[in-house]
This record gives C-alpha cells, sequence and structure tokens, in this order.
C-alpha cells in the first residue's frame, strides 16, 4: 500500500466516523490550499510530502503518522493497553503523557491556585489597590 493508499484510507476513516464530511473540511481544518489537498489526493509528490502529511496528522490526530508514512503499525493512535498506560499529548515534537502531566498538576497545585487567585484578584478590578498596597510597602524598605 502506498503513502497515497494510505491517506485515502484515513480519509475514508475519517469520513465514516462524521470526522470530515468532504474535502472541503480537510481543506478548512488542516487550513491550507484546496490545490493542496487536491493535488495531494492525486498522487503528486510535490504535494504529497511528509510535512503535508505530518501537518494532517496533526489536524486529525485520531491517525497514526508513522502508520501514514511507513505503513508499520496501526492505522490509528494506539488506545489504552493497559491501566498502566496513558496516552500522550504532544506538540512541537515534545511530548507528555498524560499520567506526567496529571503528576505535575499535583505537585504544583499550591503554585497553580496562587496564579488562580491573582486573577480573580486582577479580574474584579482591585488591580490599582494591589499595585498601590506593593508599592507602599517597597518604599517603606527603602
Amino acid at each position: 500500500m502506498t503513502k497515497l493508499d494510505r491517506l485515502k484510507k484515513a480519509i475514508s476513516y475519517l469520513k465514516g466516523n462524521d470526522t470530515i464530511f468532504n474535502q472541503k473540511d480537510i481543506v478548512e481544518k488542516m487550513s491550507v490550499n484546496k490545490s493542496s489537498v487536491s493535488s495531494a489526493l492525486k498522487g503528486n509528490e510535490k504535494y504529497l510530502t511528509d510535512s503535508f502529511l505530518m501537518k494532517f496528522c496533526n489536524t486529525f490526530n485520531l491517525i497514526n503518522y508513522n502508520w501514514l508514512i511507513t505503513g508499520k503499525g496501526s492505522m490509528l493512535v494506539e488506545t489504552l493497553s493497559s491501566e498502566n498506560d496513558f496516552p500522550v499529548l504532544s506538540k512541537d515534537g515534545v511530548s507528555f503523557s498524560i499520567k506526567e502531566v496529571a503528576l505535575f498538576v499535583v505537585e504544583n497545585i499550591k503554585h497553580f491556585m496562587k496564579v488562580v487567585i491573582f486573577s480573580n484578584l486582577i479580574e474584579i478590578k482591585v488591580k490599582d489597590k494591589f499595585i498601590k498596597i506593593l508599592e507602599d510597602k517597597l518604599n517603606k524598605k527603602e
């Protein structure tokens, strides 16, 4: 099976689960030119590039990039195989498991609460009073 065949199979899958309905949906969701998608789907190697396929997988994150490029593995991103496995969040080549993110939040909850409290102070328009108090405290130290 070629890259083009795999791309078409992935698109059929996405249509089957109502993620997309037509080529226009692909264009809009990927934020690319209609001609780029059309040319890629015709097998034009100038458009059916690894970077195009990566953007496709980043846009439709159910599709396994490695499978789309090489044909190895499963078409869909692996699902949880045991309760010890966690899905992975990935952005710009940096990946974290959901478990890692959850543990980070738990370990830093006090910091996050301070951020929330501070932003709430600002939202209720006490920013000016807050800054005045800080300035007064700083002036007393000098």
